[in-house]
């Protein structure tokens, strides 16, 4: 997860795949909304490494993620 600046002093949070394999057509990197992650989790990967029970763990993600954006306001962090 990493922070995508939206107007001055705020943000969304955002993820990207580590390991590039989120890719658009023209080869551009794929970054996704928090909570879409869980509702586009793939069967398999070369580059994950299993530490665990994925379903039991999804099935939280997907319940506790809310499911639209929060903007965060970077004042909010330097304090």
């Amino acid at each position: 997860m990493f922070r995508t600046f939206t107007e001055e002093g705020k943000y969304v949070l955002r993820v990207r795949c580590a390991a590039g394999h989120w890719r658009k057509k023209l080869g551009g990197e794929k970054l996704y909304k928090y909570f879409t992650v869980a509702r586009r989790a793939l069967d398999e990967c070369s580059s994950y490494s299993e530490m665990g029970e994925s379903r039991p763990f999804m099935k939280d993600l997907r319940r506790n993620l809310p499911v639209k954006d929060e903007t965060f306001d970077v004042s909010d962090q330097i304090a």
